[in-house]
């Protein structure tokens, strides 16, 4: 039986659709499911308070970094060598700050007051890092031991010269340097931190 050619396109649509649309088993597979509650949760007992939806770890909990003092830590007091060459270096920048202010004071020759204020500026230097013997770390350290022999090297110079200071800050260098260059000194630099309510620094 012979068909139109409006027949054939018309047959070919119904089929076409039929393949381009979903069967009802399909359209069911494809449904979301509705089981879940929404985000955010109208109910606040669905999300107890201090729950975490990030991925990553709580602030803090980070694997092989210690983050509190063990149990039983016992804190560290500065050790005698650390604390003799912190009292060495505040004693020469005070004795320093004496000089400078009774040359200024008996000569009135400012000038002079300057010349002689400039030869402890070492020992005003390393005085201002012994305030950080308490909390520095390594780096601190080894900047003193650094500034203690330049500061020998310039008492030397200024005693070859016939100046101020002269011979005590070659001494206190010397002995600044073999202070913190003791075992006990490296150790207490190096030593872990807490802080005091025994989280790690």
């Amino acid at each position: 039986m012979a068909r139109t050619g409006g027949g054939t396109v018309r047959e070919f649509v119904d089929r076409a659709e039929g393949w381009l649309s979903p069967r009802t088993d399909e359209r069911e597979a494809i449904v979301p499911d509705q089981s879940y509650p929404p985000y955010p949760a109208s109910d606040p007992e669905q999300y107890p308070e201090g729950a975490h939806f990030s991925s990553g770890p709580p602030p803090g909990a980070y694997p092989g970094y210690p983050q509190s003092a063990p149990a039983g830590y016992a804190w560290p007091r500065m050790p005698s060598t650390v604390r003799a060459a912190q009292i060495i270096a505040w004693s020469v920048g005070a004795l320093g700050i004496v000089i400078v202010g009774a040359v200024a004071v008996l000569s009135g020759d400012s000038e002079r007051a300057g010349a002689v204020g400039f030869g402890y500026t070492m020992p005003f230097i390393l005085a201002a890092f012994a305030f950080s013997f308490e909390r520095g770390d390594n780096g601190v350290r080894i900047t003193s031991i650094v500034l203690a022999s330049l500061q020998g090297l310039c008492g030397l110079g200024a005693t070859a010269a016939g100046q101020a200071p002269g011979l005590l800050v070659i001494i206190a260098g010397i002995a600044i340097v073999c202070l913190l260059a003791q075992r006990s000194a490296r150790d207490w630099f190096t030593r872990p931190r807490f802080h005091p309510g025994g989280r790690a620094l």
